[in-house]
């Protein structure tokens, strides 16, 4: 039994000891490796340039109006007729789209029925006025004239009774009517002077209630005289947010129409290039196959799937054919890097980074593998900041970091 297990023992000794050597094999077959390149892979060969080097940042995206108005539905409605569509030009009062709206249209009748209503109350209202003062004008005449008789009578009756001829009660009796009559036609005066001002705030309120049927119903034509959407600008039709048929409620897009000679580009920049955008920084932007120069006019802060929208407006007229949504793309100028040194911008080489390259790979006995650090860098070229001097011949293997 001791001997059985003392093979167990040495067996799994062995075992062991043979692991341990087949890892640190690996391990300095891993790092040996990593200092190793298959030349055979590699295919192209750059030599490093010294000189100018232009900075830029590609950009794309679309044209669009800094002069947009947005047209929406002032009252519920069905699209009855589509006129015109995107890409239509239009003038100032360009019929667009024409809406129905049964209802609103019955409600705009009653409005109407309902100020002729009121404007004939307003008729009658100054036709039973003009009947009430009639009546009391001639009331007071009346009394005017027998006053002034009694006022005549109370005289005559005066110089009689001086004389003895009528009493002194007669004329008491005279003089108490006269005085009676003359109150009454004081009284009455002051009664018809107040009914004109009654009548005319009768009048007042009869007109404001006129007035508010006024405005209700002209709310109600500007409603139905904008179920036809005009345009309010000359431009272009640029977008359509409804189809035929179609039932909208207040406060719906419908339309959207763009003045054709106030045009921007709104494009996206990789947000790796982003921090070096800068307000007034120019830009070249190509609009239907033709440079169109700009400079940068807005960056948006935020950031969307990896890109930062910037606005470009132009210093020259833009090419005939231009118009808002159309796509575009070009180059914005960061700066201009002075006697630096740069080679081709290959696949995956990336700004700010480490790269591996073979110096002199053609040469066996002059082979080198280096670590190079990467700069700034267009769409062409890259630049190098430290690894290599400028004339060398070297074939970039790998980034590293």
């Amino acid at each position: 039994m001791d001997i059985a297990r003392k093979k167990n023992n040495n067996k799994f000794f062995a075992t062991a000891v043979t692991s341990v050597v087949l890892s640190l094999f690996f391990i300095i077959n891993n790092f040996l490796s990593s200092n190793t390149i298959d030349i055979d892979h590699i295919d192209h060969i750059d030599t490093v340039e010294v000189g100018e080097l232009n900075i830029q940042a590609d950009a794309y995206g679309t044209l669009i109006s800094q002069d947009q108005k947005l047209l929406n539905a002032q009252s519920k409605a069905t699209i009855e007729e589509i006129l015109l569509k995107p890409g239509d030009v239009v003038q100032r009062d360009s019929v667009i789209l024409v809406l129905s709206a049964p209802e609103l249209e019955r409600e705009y009748q009653q409005a109407v029925n309902a100020l002729d209503v009121e404007i004939a109350n307003k008729r009658y209202l100054l036709l039973e006025q003009k009947r009430e003062l009639l009546s009391n004008t001639l009331e007071l005449k009346k009394l005017k004239s027998r006053y002034e008789a009694a006022s005549f009578n109370s005289k005559e009756i005066a110089e009689l009774a001086a004389k003895g001829i009528l009493s002194k009660l007669n004329h008491l009796e005279m003089i108490a009517q006269e005085k009676e009559l003359e109150e009454s036609v004081a009284l009455t005066e002051e009664s018809l002077n107040q009914l004109k001002e009654l009548h005319k705030e009768g009048i007042a309120i009869q007109e404001a209630t006129i007035l508010r049927a006024q405005n209700h119903l002209d709310s109600l034509q500007e409603k139905v005289s904008q179920l036809t959407v005009r345009a309010n600008m000359d431009g272009i039709v640029q977008s359509l947010f409804v189809e035929l048929g179609q039932s909208v409620d207040v406060g719906m897009k419908l339309v959207t129409v763009a003045d054709n000679n106030q045009l921007v580009a709104i494009v996206k920049v990789a947000q790796s290039q982003a921090d070096m955008l800068k307000i007034g920084l120019e830009a070249s932007i190509n609009i239907a196959g033709k440079k169109t120069k700009g400079r940068v006019a807005r960056i948006d802060p935020s950031v969307l799937e990896g890109t930062v929208s910037t606005e470009v407006v132009f210093d020259e007229p833009v090419p005939i054919g231009a118009r808002p949504s159309l796509s575009v793309n070009g180059e914005i100028s960061i700066q201009t890097l002075s006697d630096v040194l740069y080679i081709k911008r290959r696949v995956g080489a990336r700004p700010n980074s480490v790269a591996k390259v073979i110096v002199n790979p053609t040469q066996d006995d002059e082979r080198q593998v280096r670590e190079v650090v990467y700069g700034l860098a267009n769409q062409h070229f890259i630049q190098i900041k430290e690894g290599v001097s400028a004339g060398a011949q070297i074939m970039v293997v790998e980034t590293v970091e």
